[in-house]
């Protein structure tokens, strides 16, 4: 005979709450669950104790990603302990609201993973019109609800590392403002070409065949961060002199509950360019890209430019939420900052005269060193063809560094021994891409870019 489900009640679930008591209970539809281990362990654990001792609906309608991946609820599972009484079940706390009603409108260029959160990728087609990607078209990646935030009264709180803080309002954040033309990519972007080798953590989520648009690149307006931080902590430059082993990190917070780090000397150090932005491609940054301050640090990882920044403060270690310790982690569990040296195929059209013309990009990554050259294949890396480097119209000291640099090429049908085209790029010291890498987490792929021929003219 099976054992008779626990029942328990609205009131004793809630003296489970982690203070009274040191069993942190909660309950989901209707079942209850304690979560004790579960919170240690657990990405969001701090985030989640705001539920301790009750319904965790409210707060999975904000993290909204846990309502639809049926991860967490796999790893909740294994912690149940009981039901609620039915005749207390329509006592527990409703979300009574859509929290994602005010995010903005999105155009028909992006093709969305997650809607709520929204997440989304742009499509290639649109990224090869332009050397630089309007800001309706850049992709998207939200963790929760996009905050309303006035501009008017808005302020910056920045703390040093001895605790001392001061606020600075954006009107009066800086009077030397700086421009900056460089990429913004996402950690996980070409993740489904690494599912393609093996499964990986983006496997069966919502994130599952990541493409190659969740890249873009754009005119980034603002003021150096190092300027800011050396205005608003007197002892910068000696925390720095004295950081011999690189252990200090500067922490953003932002108004969505985000929080993300990145090495101190990488903020303050000039020539990587971080800075705090306030306009993209000559006007404000939109909603969905950090309206009206957002950090930004060239050659680094999307998930450390934290978006609608409320507070920095410097750290002697990095950021110890669920999204820096858990995520955006190598294999070895360190956690990602620069990108790797990578190029994409944009655009193949077959031309008039059986040629094919391509349309691509390349960029040395987060190491600061522009691309040599770029080469593509049409027979499975027997051969490779040298393409054509382009000229950018915007910033060209900075084309392969931080800004992408395009590239075109030509093949005729002769050339052609295969279904498919690559590209592959190299840096100024003669690096070159990995054929095929692949990791466990799914991040930073920057193998060889394939694409296949249009059938028509595939041998």
């Amino acid at each position: 005979m099976a054992r008779e489900e626990k029942t328990f009640s609205v009131e004793e679930v809630s003296k489970h709450d982690g203070k009274s008591s040191p069993e942190i209970w909660v309950t989901f539809d209707n079942q209850v669950y304690d979560i004790t281990k579960f919170a240690q362990e657990h990405p969001g654990g701090s985030v989640i104790m705001d539920a301790a001792g009750g319904p965790i609906e409210p707060y999975w309608a904000y993290w909204a990603y846990h309502l639809r991946c049926p991860k967490p609820k796999e790893f909740l599972e294994k912690y149940k302990i009981g039901k609620l009484d039915k005749s207390e079940t329509e006592s527990v706390t409703a979300v009574e609201s859509d929290l994602y009603e005010t995010d903005p409108k999105r155009g028909s260029e992006l093709r969305a993973y997650t809607v709520r959160p929204f997440s989304c990728e742009t499509n290639p087609s649109f990224l090869a019109r332009s050397s630089i990607t309007p800001a309706g078209s850049l992709y998207v990646r939200n963790h929760a609800p996009v905050p309303e935030v006035e501009k008017e009264g808005y302020g910056l709180q920045i703390e040093g590392l001895d605790g001392t803080s001061k606020e600075i309002k954006l009107s009066k954040i800086g009077s030397k403002r700086a421009t900056l033309t460089s990429i913004l990519q996402c950690a996980g972007n070409r993740g489904g070409e690494m599912e393609e080798i093996k499964d990986t953590a983006f496997s069966g989520t919502p994130y599952t065949g990541i493409g190659i648009g969740m890249i873009g690149n754009a005119e980034w307006g603002g003021y150096w961060l190092s300027d800011i931080l050396k205005t608003s902590i007197p002892n910068l430059d000696t925390l720095i002199e004295n950081d011999t082993e690189s252990k200090l990190h500067i922490i953003f917070e932002g108004a969505d509950g985000y929080e993300s780090s990145a090495p101190l000397k990488r903020a303050v150090e000039k020539k990587w360019g971080a800075m705090l932005a306030d306009t993209i491609n000559g006007g404000p940054l939109p909603p969905d890209h950090g309206f009206p301050l957002r950090a930004f640090f060239p050659g680094l990882a999307g998930c450390r430019s934290v978006k609608w920044v409320t507070k920095i403060r410097v750290s002697s270690e990095e950021s110890t939420s669920p999204w820096n310790k858990y995520y955006y982690k190598h294999a070895d569990g360190k956690s990602i900052t620069t990108m790797p040296l990578t190029s994409m195929i944009l655009d193949l059209t077959p031309s008039e005269n059986a040629e094919y013309n391509l349309k691509g990009i390349a960029w040395g990554g987060g190491s600061g060193l522009g691309v040599s050259k770029v080469e593509i294949s049409a027979d499975s890396g027997l051969t490779w063809k040298r393409a054509d480097l382009q000229k950018h119209p915007k910033n060209p000291e900075n084309v392969g560094k931080f800004s992408w640099q395009p590239w075109e090429a030509q093949l005729t049908t002769n050339e052609i021994k295969g279904d498919h085209v690559m590209c592959r790029a190299f840096d100024t010291q003669g690096h070159g891409q990995p054929e095929n890498p692949w990791n466990p987490k799914g991040y930073l792929y920057n193998g060889w870019h394939k694409k296949r021929l249009p059938s028509k003219h595939s041998p």
